[in-house]
């Protein structure tokens, strides 16, 4: 097969020795003009970004395809032609575009399916004379009204309840994704016309845009995304029988949607092999229930799990029970991600991956109205199935006195993954500091430390002192060699920096604190006071005249 190259016409191979011309024992490069049509529109389409229900969410999507599409056109005669003469390059329409722009393309497309897309608050198609905001979007559909029947891609960002539904209440023989935005509110209507035209939508995307459903509605559906009150009397039944009859789906959001929990029994567990990303976000907790219990993903890459914010929600059994079934995704996500962290403090509990992009493999879990009891069971019945590599977890007590708990000192005991801890709570602290104490006699050298990972103590040192810091450093570190298990390096520090104005800080020994900082493994921080001219670790140093010696005051 012929080599071609992206060199200039009339250009060949340099042998070894500087010579022009081609080598006897290969064939001669040509230039990517000689390349047949037909290659040369694959390569085009390989260059020109995407337009699809993915890309559509990012911002300038149909400005950056247009204008990479215009360079295109200026590479060579021939190049342009061959543009200007293949229908399928010029169906993306946008409100982003000129209107000169836009009636070129329908042209140029022919009968070829189109792109139909209205931005947020396109200015060139607003008249000074407008005065509601879907004026503009009345004016670009009237433009493209005799086009309607080539419609397959219909992404709108604003919403018309008067001029939309002309367009999207009737059949539409070629559209396959369907994307609506409103802010307002909007009466209800028949999106294509009934149950039967819906069922040619691959990806459906609905941000409070009511609509008629019915369990037969959809079933080719690849991407289900939905946000805010998108129809009346739309039950857990009903969206689960939704779900059921689309296997294939890919990407499932369901955000702040106003479901009402059937009474009736659900349907069996739902597999769905190839959903890739879920996302169930500001559900009251019966719903989530419900939809967690009947929902499987095994080869899931993207998962957001969180429930609404509502002080008279518990939930717990979210985490102890509804959340089974996703563990082992979850636990191998974090593998794949290679790091993830867990924050327990009580009212909220969370566990994200961390990652510096957005790319999957990812997710977050986020539940509110949850005890530190109940999250410390959660952690550790999670972690007994998967590696901690790269795992951090943080507990924050800054409310209450949660070191009182008996349940919440019984799992930290057993506990050996917890790797933060801060708490600003006096109380919480003089808790931890006895706890990371351990036992004053060990069980048995193999006796397991307190806390072993715990690497960074962030606390209040009102109700501490510099003896009690030493000894629990004393007795966590110095009489480490004689066990077999290891403990992690500790940084010890203020919960928060002091201010010049404020209450006096408590001021530690000069002499206790260079013990602690002595002894391997311990690295305190003193108060920091909030002022630029200072630094941390910068020391008050004055000499006792009576002790003969230099304090710390």
């Amino acid at each position: 097969m012929a080599d071609y190259s992206l060199v200039p016409v009339g250009r060949s191979g340099t042998d070894p020795s500087g010579c022009s011309g081609p080598s006897p024992s290969e064939e001669p490069r040509r230039s990517i003009i000689d390349m047949p049509p037909e290659v040369v529109l694959i390569i085009f389409q390989s260059f020109l970004p995407s337009v699809d229900h993915k890309s559509l969410r990012r911002s300038g999507t149909c400005r950056s395809y247009m204008m990479d599409l215009c360079t295109l056109r200026l590479v060579s005669t021939s190049w342009r032609e061959l543009l200007d003469t293949t229908a399928s390059f010029w169906v993306v329409i946008s409100s982003t575009f000129p209107w000169s722009v836009n009636d070129t393309n329908i042209t140029r497309s022919c009968n070829a399916p189109l792109i139909v897309h209205f931005d947020t608050d396109p200015p060139l198609y607003r008249s000074p004379t407008d005065t509601w905001h879907n004026q503009a979007l009345e004016r670009f559909l009237k433009l493209l009204g005799h086009t309607k029947d080539r419609w397959r891609v219909v992404w709108l960002e604003r919403y018309s309840p008067d001029t939309v539904p002309q367009y999207l209440a009737s059949a539409a023989a070629v559209i396959e994704t369907v994307r609506l935005s409103d802010t307002y509110g909007s009466p209800s209507f028949h999106l294509l016309g009934g149950e039967f035209e819906t069922q040619k939508i691959q990806h459906l995307d609905l941000n409070h845009v009511l609509t008629h459903w019915d369990r037969f509605s959809f079933c080719r559906l690849k991407s289900l995304r939905l946000r805010g009150n998108v129809g009346e009397g739309i039950t857990t039944d009903l969206l689960l029988e939704v779900l059921a009859n689309n296997p294939s789906l890919e990407d499932l959001k369901v955000t702040d949607v106003d479901i009402q929990l059937s009474k009736t029994p659900s349907s069996p567990t739902i597999r769905f092999l190839q959903l890739q990303s879920i996302e169930l976000r500001s559900l009251g907790p019966d719903i989530l229930d419900r939809l967690l219990r009947h929902v499987e993903a095994p080869h899931c890459q993207e998962i957001s799990i969180q429930g609404m914010y509502n002080p008279a929600f518990n939930f717990s059994f979210i985490l102890e029970e509804s959340l089974r079934s996703f563990e082992s995704v979850l636990s191998e996500l974090h593998k794949k991600n290679g790091s993830s962290k867990f924050i327990a403090r009580p009212g909220r509990t969370e566990w994200r991956s961390q990652s510096n992009n957005n790319d999957p493999p990812r997710f977050d879990i986020l539940a509110h109205g949850i005890s530190l009891a109940s999250s410390l069971r959660w952690v550790e019945r999670v972690l007994e199935n998967m590696d901690p590599e790269g795992l951090e977890v943080m507990l924050k007590l800054d409310r209450g006195e949660a070191m009182g708990d008996p349940e919440v000192m019984s799992t930290l005991h057993r506990l050996r993954c917890v790797t933060h801890i801060n708490t600003s709570n006096p109380e919480n602290s003089r808790g931890i500091v006895d706890l990371l104490c351990g036992p004053d006699v060990p069980s048995s050298q193999n006796a397991v430390p307190p806390l072993p990972s715990l690497r960074w103590l962030s606390m209040s040192y009102e109700y501490v002192t510099a003896k009690e810091i030493l000894h629990m450093a004393r007795a966590r570190f110095a009489n480490s060699p004689h066990t077999t298990f290891k403990v992690h390096d500790l940084e010890i520090s203020p919960s928060s920096p002091r201010l010049m104005w404020s209450s006096p800080s408590t001021i530690f020994n000069f002499t206790t604190i260079t013990e602690i900082r002595s002894i391997d493994g311990v690295t305190l921080h003193t108060h920091i006071i909030r002022l630029s001219v200072l630094r941390e670790g910068m020391l008050a140093v004055v000499w006792d005249e009576e002790m003969g010696e230099p304090t710390w005051g």
